[in-house]
């Protein structure tokens, strides 16, 4: 239910007839892909500071440190849901 609702810097504006937010339909923040995250963990495992893989990668380190931790939780869990699953047996 969306309706337009005028220019937001050259691009089309839509806004939602049931919430009455506006939106844009372009996405125009950069995107890494995962072979940058992949990069950027291994060269944490491997000693190298945030700051240092920004400078190396042309990333923000405030960007690496959330890959990182986003990456220690996914590996949180894993190991939460084998050690469950290993008292079952």
């Amino acid at each position: 239910s969306l309706i337009k609702n005028g220019f937001c810097r050259t691009d089309q504006r839509y806004k939602c007839k049931d919430c009455k937010r506006n939106q844009i339909s372009i996405d125009r923040r950069v995107k890494y892909g995962d072979d940058k995250r992949h990069v950027a963990i291994s060269m944490y495992l491997n000693g190298a500071g945030f700051r240092a893989i920004g400078r190396v990668l042309n990333i923000s380190f405030q960007l690496i440190h959330k890959w990182i931790k986003k990456a220690g939780k996914m590996i949180q869990n894993e190991e939460k849901n084998l050690s469950q699953e290993s008292k079952r047996y």
